[in-house]
């Protein structure tokens, strides 16, 4: 991940990469690195990067349907994190 633009492939066969938005890495190498999976194939790469002792924090939204009684839909968006 040490690239200066705002995007880096990950998998070097894709032709989608994964969006690096922020990093900061101290000369130690511990850090922080802010990025966007644009395709399934990604998390598996992310899968990989991760360590023993890494703290990974995300999100998603997630659209919920709820069927009424009636047959009337209600739909919901959710952020989770």
């Amino acid at each position: 991940l040490q690239h200066n633009t705002h995007k880096t492939s990950i998998c070097p066969t894709s032709n989608e990469s994964m969006k690096l938005l922020q990093k900061g890495f101290d000369k130690n190498g511990t850090g922080t690195a802010t990025l966007i999976p644009e395709e399934s194939e990604d998390l598996w790469h992310l899968y990989n990067l991760v360590s023993k002792g890494d703290t990974v924090r995300a999100s998603t939204i997630r659209k919920i349907q709820k069927e009424g009684s009636t047959g009337s839909v209600a739909t919901e968006t959710k952020k989770i994190q």
